[in-house]
């Protein structure tokens, strides 16, 4: 009986998703402007999900937000949108951080647009597809000798409604719904100057659809270090593999970031990242700034560019902390 209902579970179909259809939004806008980095840099609120073992480091909790808040290309929208997890939402991340531990909401993926099942009858051989995925998750963070841990735990809730149209047949429509659950762990030791950095994101991550078959989210293994060149000044250089459809496709992305703080009220970073980048047409260039307010605010701006289909496209994303409680000023005498 036990083989019987295995043999019937595999014998579901996938949902009609792409492989990247998980691999969510832009977390925080310090992170994208110094390439993406951030397994061994030190804490930014957005880290609960990114590299959790960073969250010792941060400096105080608060009310986090990220979104996207402008693009500009010569493109079509749509084109571009195709390409991105979230389809060009605005909303990418929100957290309440601290210290301790905190509570995040991170959208997976999203999508409302139209597959096309046969190209040479691209108007009657059509899906009409309505996804979306959110993690929900609280994270938190120890140290244990010279070395930082923490681990995220999300649970996952997607929706998946489609409508297959083929000419000759009628119109298919189906609708499933799914619970899952995605771990997290990350590590940092640092050593000196340099900080060596480790994150395993989906280890491991799964959904269960009703109708279609157990989904399995991509595994991301990443490494890397950051260096400290003086105080306040950080090169920092990581790897990235990804796993997609349980191994069988396999990306690679390099990322190299820096950054420097002047006037201990602003951050400024550049850096780059790609799967091939020795090649200057498949590169994202990124550059971001941090400001402090008198109140404490961290507003962090951030914009990437890159090419598609040989057409420039610049994108960018605003990240904002702001804390719950400040410490009083001492009185001036």
């Amino acid at each position: 009986m036990a083989l019987g209902f295995f043999q019937l579970a595999q014998a579901k179909d996938r949902a009609p998703l792409a492989d990247t259809a998980f691999d969510g939004g832009i977390l925080s806008a310090e992170s994208l402007g110094r390439g993406g980095t951030y397994v061994a840099n030190p804490g930014t609120p957005a880290w609960a999900s990114e590299n959790p073992a960073a969250m010792a480091s941060l400096p105080r909790g608060g009310l986090y937000t990220t979104v996207r808040v402008g693009r500009s290309s010569d493109l079509p929208e749509s084109l571009i949108n195709n390409l991105n997890p979230l389809r060009g939402r605005v909303m990418q991340f929100l957290a309440f951080p601290s210290d301790k531990g905190s509570l995040t909401f991170e959208p997976l993926g999203r999508r409302d647009g139209i597959d096309v099942l046969i190209s040479t009858s691209p108007t009657t051989d059509f899906r009409n597809v309505d996804f979306a995925c959110d993690a929900i998750g609280f994270a938190g963070a120890q140290g244990y000798r010279h070395m930082q841990f923490g681990l995220s735990l999300s649970y996952l809730r997607a929706s998946l409604a489609s409508t297959t149209h083929r000419s000759g047949s009628p119109d298919q429509s189906q609708l499933d719904t799914a619970d899952g659950v995605r771990l997290n762990l990350g590590f940092q030791i640092p050593t000196g100057p340099v900080r060596w950095g480790l994150v395993l994101q989906n280890a491991p991550g799964f959904l269960w659809w009703k109708d279609y078959r157990r989904q399995v989210l991509p595994l991301r293994v990443r490494i890397g270090n950051s260096w400290q060149v003086y105080k306040g000044t950080y090169l920092t250089i990581e790897a990235e593999q990804r796993y997609y459809r349980e191994g069988s496709n396999k990306r690679n992305f390099t990322h190299i970031g820096y950054e420097t703080k002047s006037w201990k009220k602003i951050s400024y970073r550049v850096g780059t990242f790609g799967e091939h980048i020795d090649k200057s047409d498949e590169r994202h260039y990124t550059a971001g700034i941090t400001f402090e307010t008198t109140n404490h605010v961290l507003l962090t701006y951030a914009a990437e560019r890159f090419r598609l289909n040989d057409v420039k496209v610049t994108e960018s994303y605003l990240s904002v902390l702001v804390p719950f409680s400040v410490e009083d000023e001492p009185d001036a005498k």
